[in-house]
């Protein structure tokens, strides 16, 4: 397991971003910015509103989308075509992505990895993979509510 190195301002740093994350083609550095509100990192291609929380040591790429007052913390990673909107929370080391959408006050912690056409918009999720792909899983995430 990867030990990642943080300075002592707790963000981390571009360098094991790199190690964290190993897109086709190489991680370059024009194509991240820090989050102003806590200071993740964030792939131009995504979307974080302004009022969201990015922790230091998250990480938010793909198209996904961070909206309203969700809030991305520990080690936790977005990516894919993600919606995490309303008051959610994403933290632990959780992994969210393909088109999955976390809302309205779910929360998913620890070492969860949520993908396919998940909708979680209540309760919480600590463990285990859940990528859904079948039809009543379609039709429960074209229900799901979204901003």
């Amino acid at each position: 397991m990867l030990q990642l190195l943080r300075p002592s301002s707790g963000h981390l740093p571009f360098k094991d971003l790199a190690r964290r994350i190993q897109p086709p083609g190489g991680l370059r550095r024009g194509e991240w910015e820090r989050h102003e509100n806590g200071g993740g990192w964030v792939k131009k291609t995504a979307s974080v509103a302004a009022t969201a929380y990015v922790g230091p040591s998250t990480i938010i790429s793909g198209r996904a989308r961070v909206l309203d007052f969700a809030q991305i913390r520990d080690d936790a990673v977005v990516t894919g075509d993600a919606v995490v909107a309303g008051h959610a929370l994403v933290g632990g080391a959780a992994h969210v992505g393909g088109w999955a959408k976390i809302v309205g006050t779910a929360r998913v912690l620890g070492q969860v990895q949520v993908a396919g056409v998940f909708c979680l918009a209540e309760g919480e999720l600590r463990d285990g993979i859940h990528r859904p792909l079948d039809r009543v899983h379609q039709k429960l995430w074209k229900e799901c509510p979204t901003p």
